[in-house]
């Protein structure tokens, strides 16, 4: 049922359309970023739903990126924010940006070729095409990150020496590991392969 000025309030959509029943149904993953703002919102004003102000924010701010930029009196600007809705708002920006951070902290230890391919397989193992990575170790073998080399075809990628080691002095790495997939689902070493 439409408020007296006709507008309609998240309590008006249908479930399946509302932001928290949906993140109950398909997960925080699952929502838009205007659905995220308008949870945090949790209400509009009597113009506007938070489904609406989310809307506006993102539009006026150029998306989520933007938003992290503002101060929370910046944030409070836009009607029906005001500071205590601003402050979610960022506090929200800055866990995401903590989670960023921390989960670089994170580096998985390789002491084996097992170890090495089960961090590439599981990112590897669906490609349509030759991908080739090097993971970068540091001196306790911890991974400092894994890059693309190479995108291939689907049965070769070219990979020249120069690309391999640019990125491993880039990055002050100890050790390195190479790897690519093969997309045909055979694991056993090509012609060229063998030649390495």
């Amino acid at each position: 049922m439409a408020t007296e000025s006709g507008k309609y309030t998240i309590k008006d959509y249908p479930k399946a359309l509302r932001p928290r029943e949906r993140m109950e149904q398909v997960g925080a993953d699952g929502l838009s970023d205007r659905e995220l703002i308008a949870i945090l919102l949790s209400t509009g004003t009597k113009e506007q739903n938070a489904l609406e102000i989310a809307d506006i924010l993102l539009t006026e701010h150029k998306g989520l990126n933007g938003l992290a930029q503002l101060s929370i009196e910046e944030l409070g600007q836009t009607k029906g924010i005001g500071l205590g809705k601003g402050s979610r708002i960022a506090a929200a920006l800055e866990i995401g940006k903590r989670v960023s951070v921390q989960g670089n902290e994170y580096r998985p230890h390789v002491g084996s070729p097992h170890d090495a391919a089960n961090l590439l397989m599981e990112n590897m193992r669906y490609l349509d095409r030759e991908v080739f990575k090097i993971m970068l170790l540091n001196t306790k073998n911890r991974v400092l990150s894994i890059e693309t080399i190479s995108v291939g075809s689907l049965n070769t990628s070219l990979v020249h020496p120069r690309e391999v080691f640019k990125v491993a002095i880039k990055k002050s790495a100890h050790a390195i590991i190479l790897g690519h997939n093969h997309p045909s689902g055979d694991p056993n070493p090509s012609l060229e392969d063998q030649q390495i």
